[in-house]
């Protein structure tokens, strides 16, 4: 059950918006869980029981041990922790956000604080609960997205270096691996 304190959601800018369609669109990430697990513990009114856990879904709010993903290392430390659980995974999922939420200067790859409130109207007209006049008139009722600017350090650090271990790395299986044509060298951009 949430407390009455609970963090904001971290969201990450993939789109900017465009003349036609004045939506901004972001990502959160959540942990998931696709296979019966033992062992989890629900407490709801100081009472507390035992659960097997299947296809949950929990939007992460902050790292372990900190109250926002202040560095590299708090990032990539959720990572290794949650899988290395065979049962758990870090997804990222998107919704939309008008634009007037955000500052003059929004970039992709941003972060961005929301309160749970906007969160939940976000992921609500992203489901098809509410239509965009409608969400666009209850986010004018609620406070605008916070930048972060030491998460998107974060983050970005956390990004850049996994797609240089990504281009460096050997493929995991050479027969699936992209093959470039005789004389196109790929990372100069040939095709």
């Amino acid at each position: 059950m949430a407390s009455p304190h609970s963090p904001d959601v971290p969201i990450f800018v993939e789109t900017a918006d465009r003349p036609y369609f004045q939506m901004v669109r972001c990502s959160y990430m959540s942990i998931e869980c696709d296979d019966p697990s033992p062992g989890w513990q629900i407490r709801l009114n100081n009472q507390v029981a035992p659960f097997l856990l299947l296809e949950l879904v929990g939007i992460v709010q902050q790292p372990f041990g900190a109250p926002r993903f202040s560095n590299y290392n708090l990032v990539d430390q959720l990572f290794q922790q949650v899988e290395k659980q065979a049962f758990l995974l870090i997804n990222f999922a998107d919704l939309w956000l008008p634009r007037f939420l955000f500052s003059a200067s929004v970039q992709v790859g941003d972060v961005y604080r929301v309160t749970n409130e906007l969160f939940n109207e976000a992921f609500r007209f992203r489901d098809g609960q509410s239509n965009q006049r409608q969400f666009e008139l209850q986010c004018k009722e609620l406070p605008p997205v916070v930048f972060s600017p030491e998460e998107t350090r974060a983050f970005g650090s956390w990004v850049a270096e996994q797609i240089s271990g990504a281009q460096n790395s050997a493929p995991k299986n050479p027969e699936l691996q992209l093959r470039t044509r005789p004389g196109h060298d790929r990372s100069s951009g040939g095709s």
